[in-house]
């Protein structure tokens, strides 16, 4: 089916392959264009075509906004050497929101952001978009205000303690029913490299971007560890691998470079067409509509916490920066409650004995 093969613009009919520029594209030039019916070429001239789609949009943005404007700021921090600096991820993010900036911002003068501006601004994100989204555009559009503060146009940064609104915290955990179901429903699909991800996610807990980039080259097959380096943070681990999770990466076909490789085109996921997938995979398996991938990272979490793992120890396997990153990650839930219960009588009965992961714990509060 030519949506399982997720590339922008890329259509089948029966006659064959064909690249369908959207009505906006067309208006900037660019025309339908037949690809044949051979779906590796296709790919290969689709690609190649939304490359120039890109060019031409990046040509636009770089045709030298007016001097002193908001635009001209932003594509200024974008080529700054603090914007380069930042992780792949968090500068794709960042291009996202400054691209909202830009649309209700962008003729505006730098040097008039004054806080009554900026907190309008903020009053109307909040009103149009969701928590999790407001929260992110406005903590990328304060980076922005630093970033112009420290071009001598404010004598005080106007986005400093913007009190943005915390998204409500997250809590859902996957239960191993959840993972048989979404495995099977990948299956039955014919897209293995889906419930390959997921169990990548369940056992590593580390970020989407990490799993659909991580590299053959990162799996040691004889000392069952995989090597991560995050892209957010930069940080790197060493990650056990347990057997269930070993048995299924030695029965995977290496045709790439990368562990997990799109069924339709044969290379890497990129973020959006794999979330894509993800959600109608997950929609055949039935799991609740508010289940996501990243809730993998908190489940493996939580499931560490629920084997007696200190804080110190949960952030050797997911990266957190600090513990209490990692305790709004783990989440309390019946076993942990009975496993307090059952130390809460072993210390009345005087039979309590410690074990090395409680003596880390002693070693994590210091």
């Amino acid at each position: 089916m030519a949506s399982e093969v997720n590339i922008p613009h890329l259509r089948r009919k029966t006659s064959g392959w064909y690249w369908e520029p959207s009505r906006r594209l067309r208006a900037l030039g660019f025309s339908s264009e037949p690809l044949g019916k051979d779906q590796k070429k296709a790919i290969d001239r689709a690609m190649d075509l939304n490359k120039a789609v890109d060019a031409s949009f990046q040509d636009q943005r770089t045709a030298s906004p007016p001097a002193g404007t908001v635009a001209r700021m932003i594509l200024d921090f974008q080529t700054s050497d603090r914007y380069k600096s930042l992780s792949d991820l968090t500068r794709r993010d960042y291009d996202r929101y400054l691209r909202v900036v830009e649309e209700v911002l962008g003729k505006v003068a730098a040097g008039s952001l004054t806080r009554k501006v900026v907190k309008a601004f903020q009053a109307g994100v909040e009103a149009n978009y969701k928590p999790s989204v407001a929260a992110s555009l406005l903590r990328t559009f304060s980076a922005l205000c630093g970033y112009i503060y420290d071009q001598g146009y404010f004598k005080e940064h106007p986005a400093r303690n913007l009190r943005i609104k915390p998204a409500a915290e997250r809590d859902q955990v996957w239960t191993e029913e959840n993972i048989a179901a979404l495995t099977d429903a990948a299956l039955g699909a014919g897209r293995p490299s889906v419930a390959l991800a997921v169990h990548l996610g369940f056992w590593l807990g580390q970020r989407q971007g990490d799993i659909l980039s991580l590299p053959w080259s990162a799996y040691d097959a004889n000392a069952r560890t995989c090597e991560i380096r995050q892209s957010k943070t930069g940080t790197r681990l060493v990650v056990p691998v347990f057997p269930e999770l070993a048995a299924l990466l030695d029965s995977t076909p290496r045709r790439s470079p990368v562990i997990v490789v799109n069924e339709g085109t044969g290379r890497p996921y990129t973020m959006e067409p794999f979330s894509k997938l993800f959600r109608k995979v997950a929609k055949t398996a039935g799991l609740p509509t508010d289940l996501q991938f990243r809730d993998l990272r908190r489940t493996a979490a939580t499931r560490l916490g629920e084997a007696g793992c200190s804080d110190d120890e949960i952030r050797a396997i997911t990266g957190h920066k600090s513990r209490s990153v990692v305790a709004r990650y783990v989440r309390p839930n019946s076993i942990m409650a009975e496993s307090a219960m059952n130390r809460l009588g072993q210390y009345l009965s005087g039979t309590l004995t410690e074990s090395p992961s409680e003596n880390r714990r002693k070693k994590d509060l210091g």
